[in-house]
This record gives structure tokens, C-alpha cells and sequence, in this order.
């Protein structure tokens, strides 16, 4: 195959490996590419540095960045997403940032969405504009305007009304406190650690 693979139809492969790809629909299987451009994408155990696409499709495979309509990951990792919709399914995410983030046994760094929902996942920050749910989840920062939990917890909770069971080792006011002391002491460890 050349360095830039630019077709019109669609591309399938199997036990192989591609430069950049060009393509309405490509499907891989133990495989891999560079950089994917197709409306829709599909990856089985198989990786991708850059994935842009419509609808995007990674199973027991991994990729850098996706920037699509629609994620749906399963036993797979990403480091970047951006989305409309983020399916995850025992997978991993460093930072997502979308409309809907639906996270099912998964683990994530940031989760930035307009909803999210933890089904037994757990996530170090959560950021949502609207209603967060967790089943199950856990994040060490979770801000959202509502937030409805069973059996989850948060380390800093800031919501505007909570519903369920969330336990939060820091409410709104403790968080602010702890934030203050934590900056002094850091502040005066670094002066300490400047004079000798």
C-alpha cells in the first residue's frame, strides 16, 4: 500500500497495516492505520493514531484522538475523544468531551459533557452542564448542576441539588476550605524549598 491511501468506496482489512486512509467506510481487523478519514469507522483489535469520522467503532482496539458524531468503545482506550455522543464500555479515556458521555465499567480522566452517565465506571473529573447520574461510579471532582447517584461517591461534590446516594468526603464549603489551606502549605513548602 502507498503512504496515503485515498479511495472513494470503502476499505476492509485484515491482518494489515495503512498509512493515512481516505475512505467512506473503513473497516480493520488485527490491524491498523495512521490517520482514518471515513464516514464510518470500524476497528477490531487493531489501533489508530487519528480517527475522524461520523460514526466510530473501536472493539478490543485503541486509538490517540477520535473527533466523531458518535463513539461506541468496547474493551478499547482512547486518549482524546470529541463527540456528540461517547458509548464506553469497559474501556478507557483520558480526557472526553461531548454532548452525551455514557460511561459503562469504564475508567476516565476527564469527562467533559453537557450529560453524563457512570454505570459502575469511575472518573477522576466530571464536568457536566446538565444532569449527571451514577450507578455504582465514583470521581474524585464531580460538578454538575444535578446530580442523581445510588451507592456512589465523589472526594469534591459542587452540585446544585443532589438526589440519591452520594457520599462526598467534600461538600461545596469543605472543598473551598481545603483548596485554601492546600495552596498556603504548598506556597510555603515551595519558599522552604527555594531558601535552601
Amino acid at each position: 500500500m502507498t503512504e496515503k491511501e485515498n479511495m472513494s468506496g470503502d476499505i476492509s482489512l485484515k491482518n494489515k497495516g495503512l498509512g493515512d486512509v481516505t475512505a467512506n467506510n473503513v473497516s480493520i481487523k488485527q490491524g491498523g492505520a495512521h490517520d482514518i478519514d471515513a464516514a464510518q469507522v470500524e476497528i477490531t483489535m487493531g489501533g489508530a493514531n487519528r480517527v475522524k469520522g461520523e460514526q466510530v467503532t473501536l472493539r478490543q482496539s485503541g486509538a490517540q484522538s477520535i473527533q466523531a458524531e458518535q463513539v461506541t468503545l468496547r474493551q478499547g482506550g482512547v486518549v482524546q475523544i470529541k463527540a456528540e455522543t461517547v458509548n464506553a464500555t469497559q474501556a478507557g479515556v483520558v480526557v472526553s468531551r461531548s454532548t452525551q458521555a455514557m460511561l459503562s465499567t469504564s475508567q476516565a480522566g476527564f469527562v467533559l459533557a453537557d450529560q453524563a452517565n457512570l454505570d459502575q465506571s469511575a472518573a477522576r473529573v466530571v464536568i457536566s452542564k446538565g444532569p449527571t447520574t451514577l450507578d455504582q461510579g465514583g470521581a474524585v471532582m464531580l460538578i454538575a448542576p444535578k446530580v442523581t447517584a445510588r451507592n456512589s461517591g465523589a472526594v469534591f461534590l459542587i452540585a446544585g441539588k443532589v438526589e440519591g446516594e452520594v457520599g462526598a468526603l467534600f461538600g461545596p464549603q469543605a472543598a473551598a476550605v481545603f483548596g485554601v489551606v492546600f495552596g498556603v502549605a504548598a506556597a510555603l513548602a515551595l519558599r522552604l524549598m527555594r531558601r535552601k
